[in-house]
C-alpha cells in the first residue's frame, strides 16, 4: 500500500516497483484547493436559548458546528445557543471537484448563573436598632449581586456576595433575598427569614406569665439559685427560683444585646421559699439571658431556644 499526499495542483506518475525488478505506474491528478473564505463575522458569544446570526462576504459555502449540543446552525448561518459550553464553527468551501477549504471560529455559550449558595455568614433574628449585620452567600466569578429585603427599616449595603444590613429601630420582620446575575440572565434567589425583636415596655407592677407562690421545691441547698427547664427548649418553660431574703423581685428576658424583650415576674418573694413561674410566650431561635435581680443583687441564666 501506498500513501499519496497531494502538496499542489497538477498531475503525478507514480511507479511501484517489485522485489523481481518490474514495475508499474499510475498517473495521478492533483485538484487544487479553493480559495479560502474570509474571516466569518458575528459575534462570538450567545446565551443558551437565544440566537445570533454570522456572516461569510465569501458566498457559496455551508456552515457547520461540531458540537450541535451546544450551539447548532442554520444554513443562513442563524446559530442557536443550546447548553452552555464552547462549540467551533465553520464555513466550508466546495468547488467542482469535490476539494473543500474553510474558515472557523470557537462560540462560546453562556446560561444564567445559578441560585446563590446557601449562606455562610448570617443572623436570622436581630433587635430592632441594629447595625452592620453580616449576610454573605459564597462568591461566583463573573457575576453580579442584587440584595434586597420584604420587611420595612432595613438599609442594605454593598453590591457583592456580602452586603452589612442595619436594621432601624422601627425595622419590621421579613425576608432577605439575593440574586446572581450575568449578560445571560438572572438566577432563582436565595431567600433568608430574618426576625426582628422589638423590646416591652413593662410596668413596674406587670409580668408575663403564669406563678405558683405557695409550692417549694427540691433546690439545691445555696443561699440564691435560679433556673429554667427544658433548656434547650422549642416552646414553653418553666423559671425556679429562690432567694435567701424577703425581697421585691423581678425576672427578666433579654436579648443577647441587652434589649429587654419580656418581664417574666414582678413581685414579693419570701426568703427560702421557692417559686416557680411559667413562661410560654413564643421567641425566636437564639439564646436569651435572663435576669432575676432584687436589693442590688442578681442571678443569671441563658436561656436556649431551639427551631
Amino acid at each position: 500500500m501506498g500513501l499519496v499526499t497531494g502538496v499542489s495542483a497538477g498531475t503525478s506518475i507514480i511507479t511501484y516497483t517489485n522485489s523481481g525488478g518490474y514495475n508499474t505506474t499510475a498517473k495521478v491528478t492533483v485538484y487544487a484547493l479553493p480559495a479560502p473564505p474570509a474571516p466569518i463575522k458575528g459575534p462570538k458569544k450567545v446565551c443558551a436559548g437565544n440566537a445570533i446570526t454570522l456572516s461569510n462576504p465569501t458566498k457559496g459555502g455551508t456552515w457547520s458546528s461540531s458540537s450541535p449540543s451546544i450551539a447548532k446552525i442554520s444554513a443562513a448561518g442563524v446559530v442557536t445557543g443550546v447548553a452552555e459550553g464552547t462549540a467551533i464553527l465553520k464555513y466550508t468551501m466546495t468547488n467542482a471537484n469535490g476539494c473543500k477549504n474553510f474558515t472557523s471560529m470557537t462560540l462560546t455559550v453562556g446560561a444564567p448563573p445559578a441560585q446563590p449558595d446557601k449562606f455562610t455568614k448570617y443572623t436570622t433574628s436581630i433587635s430592632s436598632g441594629q447595625s452592620n449585620v453580616a449576610y454573605t452567600v459564597p462568591l461566583e466569578a463573573e457575576v453580579d449581586y442584587d440584595w434586597s429585603y420584604s420587611g420595612n427599616g432595613a438599609k442594605i449595603k454593598g453590591n457583592t456576595n456580602s452586603v452589612l444590613i442595619n436594621f432601624s429601630k422601627t425595622a419590621t420582620s421579613g425576608t432577605l433575598s439575593v440574586t446572581a446575575s450575568n449578560p445571560c440572565g438572572t438566577s432563582a434567589a436565595r431567600t433568608l427569614d430574618i426576625s426582628v425583636l422589638k423590646g416591652i415596655m413593662i410596668s413596674d407592677n406587670t409580668f408575663q406569665g403564669s406563678v405558683d407562690t405557695t409550692s417549694t421545691f427540691d433546690l439545691p441547698v445555696i443561699q440564691n439559685v435560679l433556673s429554667v427547664y427544658p433548656n434547650p427548649t422549642l416552646g414553653s418553660v418553666t423559671f425556679k427560683f429562690r432567694i435567701n431574703e424577703n425581697a421585691r423581685v423581678k425576672l427578666d428576658i433579654y436579648t443577647v444585646n441587652g434589649l429587654l424583650i419580656a418581664r417574666v415576674f414582678d413581685g414579693d418573694a419570701e426568703a427560702g421559699i421557692a417559686k416557680s413561674v411559667k413562661f410560654d410566650q413564643p421567641l425566636y431561635t437564639g439564646i436569651y439571658p435572663c435576669v432575676l435581680r432584687w436589693n442590688q443583687k442578681m442571678i443569671t441564666v441563658k436561656l436556649v431556644i431551639l427551631q
